[in-house]
């Protein structure tokens, strides 16, 4: 079990991207306005993911940008849960959103639609193969010399680069159910550890070096566990009652996880 745990591991993210795509299928049929919102963790606002793709009506021919705040939906504040607010509609009905844009608060009608198989290929195609791409690679290297260090953490390199792809964009609702809620914490834990992972690769490969390092790379491991941990933990706090404090430490995770070591 010990040897192997590395393919046990690989195995287990082969499933978490499996049920990414497929709590993302399980959205076909649902009613949406045409584009998929993201929380910034670092302003705590929402907006218009850069997930949506630029030919989606919504923005295509529609006055939605990428760059508009979302502040409301059907004049109540835009959270998590206002996806609930699209429930029992039916095309072609129309909803009013209030996006800021710039210094100007906007109110917008959209058309109503919902979510295809179309739509579903759209944004979870591309992370799909490039998350497999990352996986087969990963399986590659480390099958070719399985107790090599560098073939080793090459391997878990790649292979939290593949999970971390695979689990971005997890439902076009962020955030809405419990499912989801999981995969942002399954996210967390992968993607924290890809900048580390990556300095610890460059310190064996081409020649290892002197070993020194190594107390300076568990040094970086142990932070980022920390890192990882503060932001996992301030997630279900900022989710079951969301206050400034809870709000501050997701944010902070964030930061680091997306723009520092990661």
């Amino acid at each position: 079990m010990r040897r192997h745990w590395i393919t046990i591991l690989l195995g287990f993210i082969f499933a978490f991207g499996f049920v990414s795509a497929l709590n993302v299928y399980n959205d076909i049929g649902r009613p949406f306005g045409g584009y998929i919102v993201w929380l910034n963790h670092s302003r705590s606002y929402w907006g218009v993911n850069a997930a949506t793709p630029s030919w989606w009506r919504v923005l295509a021919s529609g006055p939605l940008r990428y760059e508009d705040v979302i502040v409301a939906l059907e004049g109540q504040k835009f959270t998590a849960e206002s996806f609930r607010l699209y429930e029992g509609k039916e095309s072609p009905s129309r909803v009013r959103i209030t996006v800021l844009r710039g210094e100007n608060q906007i109110d917008l009608d959209l058309d109503l639609q919902r979510f295809s198989l179309a739509n579903f290929f759209d944004i979870k195609l591309p992370d799909i193969i490039t998350g497999l791409g990352y996986w087969l690679l990963a399986i590659a290297v480390y099958r070719v010399r399985p107790d090599e260090p560098v073939n080793r953490i090459f391997a878990l390199a790649m292979s939290f680069v593949a999970a971390s792809i695979s689990l971005t964009i997890n439902s076009i609702f962020p955030e809405s159910t419990n499912a989801t809620r999981a995969l942002d914490l399954v996210w967390v834990g992968f993607a924290t550890f890809i900048g580390v992972l990556t300095f610890h690769l460059a310190t064996l490969f081409p020649h290892p070096m002197h070993r020194s390092m190594s107390r300076f790379i568990t040094l970086l491991y142990v932070m980022m566990t920390l890192v990882g941990l503060l932001y996992a933990l301030s997630l279900p706090l900022r989710w079951a009652n969301e206050t400034a404090l809870s709000n501050t430490f997701s944010s902070l995770g964030n930061i680091i996880v997306n723009n520092g070591f990661a």
